[in-house]
């Protein structure tokens, strides 16, 4: 997509389908075509060309938005809160939503080079609630801050993908990726 440039409300709602069919005809089919997205979004293929000039530019935008979406929820993160498991809870809900929604765990790459600013900023943030957490015996003390944060967001990508498939529920893949992280008793 051309950047910098200000759309008309026409190529915008175009832009909206593309981008609103593009993550379900892509979680069915990762090597779906233009065309395939063309279709399920209701516009031709040459709209889609005429704002994405390749399927990878696509694909990139999608990531963006993706990241931009989970990057957003980290940036949220209370640290004043007086109950961290219930910030984390709200949390981990929020980036599971996201995940179901734009699908990226069927057409992403899991951990891109350019993904790399965002994912250590992410990390911070989530790191700090995690470790004061831990300092109240909220979260396990037997793992490092780190070793909790791969523990909290390894099992999202896989689960998410079981919500979409409807064979666990979004409560169901919260709770199992909390009790990873909770302290035992």
């Amino acid at each position: 997509m051309t950047p910098d440039r200000e759309l008309r409300a026409d190529a915008r709602v175009s832009v909206e389908r593309i981008v609103s069919a593009a993550p379900d005809v892509l979680a069915e089919d990762p090597f779906a075509s233009l065309q395939r997205i063309a279709d399920a979004g209701g516009v031709h293929r040459a709209t889609v060309y005429r704002h994405f000039a390749s399927r990878d530019v696509l694909v990139a935008h999608l990531y963006d938005s993706w990241l931009a979406d989970v990057s957003a929820v980290f940036a949220s993160i209370d640290l004043a809160t007086r109950e961290v498991a219930a910030e984390l809870r709200r949390v981990t809900h929020e980036v599971y939503r996201h995940n179901i929604h734009w699908k990226a765990f069927a057409w992403a790459p899991a951990y891109p080079v350019m993904f790399t600013p965002a994912r250590d900023r992410i990390i911070g943030q989530l790191g700090e609630l995690l470790g004061r957490g831990r300092e109240e015996g909220a979260f396990r003390s037997d793992m490092s801050v780190e070793d909790l944060g791969t523990a909290w967001g390894a099992p999202i990508p896989y689960l998410a993908s079981l919500i979409v498939e409807g064979s666990r529920t979004l409560e169901d893949a919260v709770e199992f990726t909390l009790m990873l992280v909770r302290a035992p008793g």
